[in-house]
């Protein structure tokens, strides 16, 4: 059986198989199952149907779904949910959260009643974001399913469990809350409860103590079908054994409605909101808006075994990819949806025959539904046992579109379907289009036997201590160089000039003029001057974009043109091997703070007309480029460029692309983006004097300089940069994530969950402590930060005699500021400059160095020093990553 969400597809089959699939956020792919006997799951696949290859035999390897949980408009319980789908009762209806009667769409699909008492601490939580609510109560829920309690996880390695839940708006009514306090000039109110998108899963691990990889990804509606894909190779690779999945939206606020209004999105029948979502249907308009969680517990075979755990479906295997086309809709003739279904396939080592029942994404949307149904005749030949039904837009529309969660939703929908062996109808088709020739089951439910089968997937990686470390790779196919860099930065936007700045100690940290913050205690901020594009982006097409993507999008094609991949050069290679994986911590935020006070002037026609979610910058990349592999983004805080530079390299390593763009941007000096970490009292307030307010170390560091910026890497794997006569610049040798499970925004004082993850990292790129001679620390100045990152060093590399270490955020005059989803980038970037230079940057402002800090931090001024290996790393309490990269004389 199969599932299909925007930029994903799914594959299940009942507790023996199932298969999962995605693809890009521009398509709109299928739910595919098929089922044997008893066992299911889900599988994502990278190949042709042709000649599939055998599943996975290995039970460490097979993934099984073990427990589910979910928030939805028809109920927060998983049977009640299904009986209701299978019934035809909607959760459709006229918005009563807020004033909608002006607006031109005024229903919705609205939570009703949400309690969490059981399961979450109102208190403690009592002004967290719906979404975050949402995400926690079925992630707690699915949990207990899986009978993975709380007694029961204290018996357990949670070193080796982790979350992955995406979002595609994240914790969007407190920003567009936060920015209502702005405007009435209360800056103390903002962000009480943080918006970004991988709050969701951060909270999860304090709750847990989940240790493993801990973060979200953005890709509109495919963002829960990216997470289950994510967090199913973890798995395979032996990072994890258990992982929480899925993903969360609560956008039912004016914003949210008005936002996909100006995308011409929704329907607009508002006297019959039961009869609005007509999928295939002649007369459909668009979709409904709504809301909340679906979450599934994934677990290795062997581990549920072991634990007597009840098998629900296996997970077969998926497929990512991007259609490289447009925004919103698909190519027409689903030709970018066939060839993810056929990818997910050849990986879940599932026939087309063996498919019999496709839950479809299926948003009534003009382009979309038809493309959809193209794609999937194109690939299923035989329809006639075909069934397919959309699980949004049911009898009388039951559920809506719940954005990130909708993939997760549908999931477990899908899965229910295996196990009860009845399907939904798909309704409101009163004059079906012609070129639908499967069965949609109209009007009622059908009793159905669902197929799918079992499989085996990709590449594994060991994580371990850093002892004894194991070969490094020799396969020319998963060594992994950097062919180009590109940026934008407070010091310049080229890489030269940027980290000549550096060695120099210029700096980019001053008042902020872009707005009045006279009032506010923050005064500084570092902010790219005078940016212009010109002859890399056309203005004209680009002029309403958020300069978060704006600066992705120069930052991105520069990093092409230096790896000598210019557009003609394209054309000539199988862009279908080539990707992009930029994160951002906060996204086109500028965009949403315009769109919320137009709002609140009653002028919704100015609502979002440049998007703002997390994954527009490399989804416009691969329109740009034609880039039809893994388009997404990851959010995890200023973590996110190292997620994606590991992610991007996972891709090329597996065998799903060659080249991979990878790195990280965002914008967020604006009035929501300081005010925010003024209530975190994360910044520095020394407005006085800019350049010496960022002091690493320091006894007297009071916090961060907020700054934007991109930076962006070209990863392609040596065999093919060879083969091209690329000129490499340095080797990435590997990287590991984790989380500490301790705290929002600080680390384990010990910096014990730190020097886990280091340790992790070393073992994975097979480099001993003693290799390494260079650190470029994480050093934001912060009170806890900064000494636990220099416990974390100091645990794992004893001979410290020769080890240099600096921060990128923190030299000379306090140079670049903390660009948040940009910074591991800028900073991987001036780390791959001191290998190619033998030159480091200083680390400054050093007045009253702390006692504990032993190691050399180069202070004052610039060192020549022979990089051996570096390993680069970012820190957030609630995921580290660690990046190791080596000089390029030592490829051989």
């Amino acid at each position: 059986m199969a599932e299909i969400a925007s930029g994903s597809l799914m594959v299940f089959h009942s507790s023996h198989t199932a298969a999962l699939h995605t693809w890009p956020v521009s398509s709109f792919p299928p739910n595919i199952s098929s089922s044997r006997q008893k066992q299911s799951g889900q599988v994502r696949a990278m190949a042709s149907p042709i000649s599939a290859s055998k599943r996975e035999t290995d039970p460490k390897k097979r993934i099984v779904i073990t427990g589910m949980g979910l928030v939805s408009v028809l109920g927060n319980d998983v049977d009640t949910f299904y009986n209701k789908l299978l019934n035809g009762e909607s959760g459709i209806r006229r918005i009563d959260k807020f004033d909608a009667s002006d607006y031109p769409v005024q229903i919705a699909g609205q939570v009703p009643d949400f309690s969490a008492d059981a399961f979450i601490d109102l208190n403690k939580y009592q002004n967290l974001d719906d979404c975050w609510k949402f995400c926690l109560f079925a992630a707690k829920i699915a949990l207990q399913d899986a009978n993975l309690s709380p007694q029961v996880l204290k018996t357990m390695d949670r070193s080796k469990m982790g979350a992955v839940v995406g979002s595609g708006a994240g914790g969007i009514k407190t920003l567009y809350n936060a920015v209502d306090a702005l405007l009435k000039q209360d800056y103390s109110k903002v962000l009480t409860s943080y918006y970004p998108n991988n709050m969701g899963p951060a909270l999860l691990a304090i709750e847990t103590g989940f240790t493993g990889p801990i973060y979200s990804i953005s890709t509109a509606c495919a963002s829960s079908n990216y997470c289950l894909y994510a967090a199913a190779n973890h798995i395979i690779k032996g990072e994890a054994q258990v992982m929480v999945a899925g993903g969360t939206d609560s956008g039912v606020i004016p914003s949210g409605i008005c936002g996909f209004m100006a995308c011409k999105a929704l329907s607009s029948r508002n006297d019959e909101p039961q009869k609005a979502s007509r999928p295939w249907d002649k007369g459909r308009d668009g979709f409904v808006l709504s809301e909340g969680c679906g979450v599934l517990v994934m677990e290795s075979l062997e581990h549920a075994t072991k634990r007597g755990a009840n098998i629900i479906a296996e997970y077969l295997g998926g497929a990512i990819s991007c259609d490289a086309h447009h925004l919103t809709d698909p190519r027409s003739d689903g030709s970018g949806v066939a060839a993810c279904i056929s990818k997910s396939l050849k990986i879940a080592g599932v026939s087309p025959e063996e498919v019999n029942y496709v839950n479809a994404h299926a948003t009534s949307t003009r382009v979309g539904d038809l493309a959809e149904v193209c794609a999937i005749k194109k690939v299923f030949k035989n329809q006639r046992e075909l069934k397919m039904n959309g699980t949004k837009a049911r009898l009388q529309s039951m559920i809506g579109h719940a954005i990130g969660a909708a993939g997760g939703l549908e999931a477990i929908a899908t899965v229910k379907a295996i196990t009860t062996g009845w399907l939904h109808p798909t309704i409101n088709q009163y004059n079906l289009e012609p070129e639908v020739t499967i069965d949609t089951i109209p009007n009622g439910k059908i009793k159905h036997d669902v197929n799918v089968g079992q499989k085996q997937s990709g590449q594994v990686r060991a994580m371990a201590s850093p002892i004894s470390a194991p070969k490094r790779e020799t396969d020319p196919k998963k060594r992994i160089v950097i062919t180009g860099m590109g940026l934008v930065s407070v010091l310049g936007n080229d890489v030269d000039t940027f980290y000549n700045k550096l060695l120099n100690g210029e700096s980019g940290i001053r008042r902020i003029d872009r707005f009045d913050a006279s009032n506010y205690p923050v005064q500084i901020a570092g902010q790219v001057p005078d940016f212009s594009a010109d002859g890399v982006i056309d203005g004209n097409r680009y002029q309403n974009l958020d300069d978060c993507w704006k600066f992705c999008l120069f930052a991105a094609k520069t990093a092409l043109q230096d790896a000598n991949l210019g557009p003609q050069v394209l054309k000539t290679l199988d862009r279908s091997k080539m990707g992009a994986v930029v994160g951002s911590g906060a996204g086109g935020i500028k965009t949403l703070y315009n769109a919320v006070d137009a709002l609140l002037k009653q002028d919704y026609s100015k609502v979002l007309t440049s998007y703002y979610p997390n994954n527009m910058g490399p989804a416009l990349l691969a329109i740009e480029t034609g880039f039809t592999g893994p388009i997404y983004s990851i959010s995890t805080a200023c973590a996110s460029s190292n997620y994606c530079l590991y992610s991007a390299a996972n891709h090329i390593i597996k065998g799903e692309a060659q080249v991979m763009v990878a790195g990280g941007t965002d914008s967020g000096v604006i009035p929501s983006g300081i005010c925010g970490f003024m209530a975190c009292k994360a910044l520095s307030s020394r407005n006085d004097e800019p350049q010496k307010a960022s002091r690493p170390w320091d006894k007297g560091r009071d916090g961060f300089v907020l700054s934007e910026g991109s930076g962006v890497l070209v990863m392609e794997s040596l065999e093919h940069a060879t083969k091209r006569g690329a000129n490499i610049i340095a080797e990435y040798l590997g990287g590991a994530i984790s989380c500490d499970a301790h705290h929002l925004t600080d680390p384990r004082s010990d910096g014990s969950g730190v020097a886990a993850c280091i340790s992790k990292s070393l073992k994975i790129a097979g480099v001993s402590p003693e290799e390494v001679n260079y650190v470029n620390a994480h050093a934001t100045s912060t009170r806890v930060g900064d000494l636990a990152e220099v416990s974390a060093i100091k645990k794992v590399f004893k001979n410290q005699r020769e080890l240099k270490m600096n921060g990128t955020k923190a030299r000379l005059q306090s140079m670049i500021g903390h660009a948040i989803g940009a910074a591991g980038a800028l900073e991987a970037i001036a780390t791959v400059k001191a290998i190619a230079t033998g030159w480091l940057h200083p680390t400054i402002n050093q007045y009253n160095l702390e006692p504990e800090v032993t190691i050399d931090t180069i202070p004052n001024g610039k060192i020549k020093h022979d990089v051996n290996v570096v390993r680069t790393e970012r820190i957030r309490a609630m995921g580290d990553m660690v990046t190791i990269f080596t000089p390029e004389r030592l490829l051989i």
